[in-house]
């Protein structure tokens, strides 16, 4: 049958639309993969699963230019705490939350600053969404603090 493959791991001959594609030939063509998508989305959630803090370092490098342990050490100075409320993160989100099925372990997010990059610290999620929607802004900060003391 032209146009189809079959899939390495189920063995079902499936048409080419069915295969993400996998890399390019000297032709430019993209050549597809050797699974089909529902297989190949299968074996990346179980290599994700098994290797979890691969999936996290690379997210932390790309996002924040830091690496799993120096996450981890900026944890352990904080005392696995958020450094505003000062809960650890279970507390802070309630129950865990849900990841295509599976159970994610809560963590706390990196702090940084927008304009430079520099990394705060670690807040639980609440904390982090608080100060962001004030912009990251002192004084807007500062002005919620005094209008909840006032009227509080």
């Amino acid at each position: 049958m032209a146009g189809t493959r079959v899939c390495k791991d189920c063995q079902q001959e499936k048409p080419l639309s069915e295969f993400s594609p996998a890399g390019r030939r000297a032709d430019g063509t993209h050549r597809p993969s050797i699974y089909c998508k529902p297989c190949g989305s299968e074996r990346a959630m179980r290599h994700r699963d098994k290797n979890p803090d691969m999936q996290l370092n690379a997210h932390l490098l790309r996002a924040f230019g830091i690496t799993l342990e120096e996450y981890n050490a900026l944890l352990g100075a904080q005392g696995g705490v958020c450094a505003i409320c000062g809960n650890p993160p279970a507390l802070a989100l309630g129950l865990r939350s849900r990841r295509q099925g599976r159970a994610v372990r809560p963590r706390l997010v990196v702090d940084h600053d927008h304009d430079t990059g520099a990394v705060r610290g670690l807040l639980c999620t609440p904390c982090n969404r608080g100060i962001g929607l004030l912009n990251d802004d002192p004084k807007r900060v500062r002005a919620a603090l005094d209008y909840l003391e006032e009227r509080g």
